[in-house]
């Protein structure tokens, strides 16, 4: 038998030390980032780090008389130099939250950042500084990530409306010249040269339609280059007009009103097509009704009597003051048509959710149906669960799958891979290591991947090590089949570099014999 070295005694006792110190730093690392998962933040009113700084250099400066004021639960900081100019320094809500302190509420981002930081701290504090410098960089990363998605989204969202409206666009310029040719057409089939009339209501329609697309900007200037036309159309026509209007007042008072309506489509140039003249038999009002290009309603102009119609019509008798009313109503005419599209915005997007809703709910009940169907026995508890999407209808692996599958989707379960094709890559890379090293490096991941949930993040690892290190029927650790391991169990590694070779439970996890 061969004789152990001189200090084989102390050798040993280093070794238990070793094991031993290292197993209460495991301990110690694990309590504190279970303590910073389950901190919450703390919400009150107070002052913050910053507001302090201003208050500490505003009193070493010598030139403010700093006091508390109860009524304004704030500091009153007075310059020496103009007592009138008193500023406050007032108390406002803060969150406190794994030892600092921030001014208003903090997000669920901002708690996962909070912890993630707090965490890497920790492992760096035990000795892991390559985790702890892992979680910083990832942190870093998801950050640089987010800002980088945010403007993408923004960049995406502005081309996918500029593409809207391009397409719009096109779609107005169509309909302009469908209209225009339309107009241009004679009954016999034959087509006719633009007049100057045609001119202008084809601008007019072109502004119209520019609005109700809601090209606001584009509509505008159209109905400027309009101006220049109507104008031109009013003066043109000034002795036509003032002599039609003396025959068309004769008529109104012999009864016929619809040749006020025929007036005022001929010659009022506010883009509006009258659509009849009616008289209440009750209050005798005489109303004026008109609609737009698309034939909508708009507002009517309604007259008390005969005599307020024919002295509403002199205004025509004045270029100016007809030009100045009929661009006045065309501009309204173009106003209530981007009303009309915002009110038709706010139908469709409740129409929107209203689909999503019914949607989610149909879903919900085919879910509920299918588990129910599967599972006859189920309890209403368990039905409640599928509904509301606590637990899958369909269970997502067979439990026959391969050990990576299942290792693969263990990863995506707890959220350390996006989808099934990395949980594989990574189940590979992961298999040929020693089973402390995995432990380590997986337990890392599944801390970052859900955003500093220990308990999660342990119950991931327990669940991949078990896929990574199968036992052997009868190679179970004492307590019966099926039990959890304690403290000094003892099995058998089954894959890797290591792969034959005893691993015994410290109480914490499985580490080399």
């Amino acid at each position: 038998m061969a004789r152990r070295g001189r200090y084989s005694g102390l050798v040993d006792a280093l070794k238990g030390f070793s094991f031993g110190y290292d197993t209460g730093q495991r301990f110690q690392k694990d309590r504190e980032i279970r303590e910073i998962s389950e901190a919450k933040p703390e919400e009150s009113v107070g002052f913050t780090q910053e507001q302090g700084d201003e208050l500490r250099a505003a009193a070493e400066s010598g030139q403010y008389d700093i006091a508390y004021d109860e009524s304004k639960k704030g500091y009153t900081v007075t310059p020496k130099a103009d007592p009138s100019q008193t500023g406050v320094i007032a108390q406002q809500g803060v969150t406190d939250f794994l030892g600092k302190r921030t001014a208003g509420s903090m997000d669920g981002a901002g708690q996962n950042k909070a912890r993630m930081l707090a965490m890497a701290g920790v492992l760096k504090k035990h000795g892991d500084l390559r985790g702890g410098i892992e979680v910083e960089n990832q942190v870093t990363n998801q950050e640089r990530d987010d800002q980088r998605f945010a403007r993408e989204q923004k960049q995406w969202e502005r081309e996918d409306k500029q593409a809207a409206l391009d397409d719009e666009l096109r779609g107005i310029e169509a309909s302009v010249g469908e209209w225009t040719q339309k107009r241009l057409t004679n009954p016999d089939g034959t087509a006719r040269e633009m007049t100057p009339d045609d001119h202008l209501e084809l601008g007019q329609y072109h502004a119209g339609q520019l609005m109700k697309a809601g090209r606001v900007k584009e509509a505008t200037a159209m109905a400027k280059q309009n101006q220049e036309m109507a104008l031109g159309k009013i003066q043109r026509e000034t002795a036509e007009r003032n002599a039609e209007l003396d025959k068309v007042q004769a008529a109104i008072v012999s009864g016929d009103l619809e040749a006020a309506g025929r007036f005022y489509d001929k010659y009022v140039p506010d883009g509006a097509r009258v659509s009849g003249v009616t008289v209440d038999p009750k209050t005798g009002v005489i109303s004026i009704e008109r609609t737009d290009d698309d034939g909508n309603p708009l507002p009517k102009a309604s007259f008390k009597n005969r005599d307020e119609l024919m002295a509403g019509l002199n205004i025509v008798r004045d270029p100016q003051a007809l030009f100045n009313f009929s661009q006045n109503e065309f501009r309204n005419n173009l106003l209530l048509r981007q009303d009309n599209r915002a009110a038709a915005a706010e139908g469709r997007a409740a129409a929107s959710a209203q689909r999503e809703v019914d949607d989610r709910t149909a879903k919900q009940k085919a879910a509920v149906a299918l588990h129910q169907q599967r599972n006859p026995k189920a309890t209403p508890a368990d039905l409640e669960a599928v509904r509301t999407g606590v637990i899958d209808a369909v269970p997502k692996t067979d439990t026959n799958a391969p050990a990576e599958v299942k290792l693969a989707q263990a990863y995506v379960t707890a959220g350390m891979a996006k989808d099934m094709a990395e949980g594989l890559k990574l189940a590979a890379t992961t298999k040929g290591d020693s089973p402390e090293k995995v432990r380590q490096e997986i337990y890392t991941k599944a801390l970052t991947a859900n955003f500093g949930d220990a308990t999660r993040a342990q119950e991931a690892t327990e669940q991949a090590m078990t896929y990574l290190f199968p036992e052997k029927k009868d190679d179970k650790p004492s307590g019966g089949a099926g039990a959890a391991p304690k403290k000094g169990d003892e099995r058998v590694v089954q894959a890797g570099p290591n792969k034959g070779k005893k691993a015994v439970f410290d109480g914490s996890g499985w580490v080399l014999k």
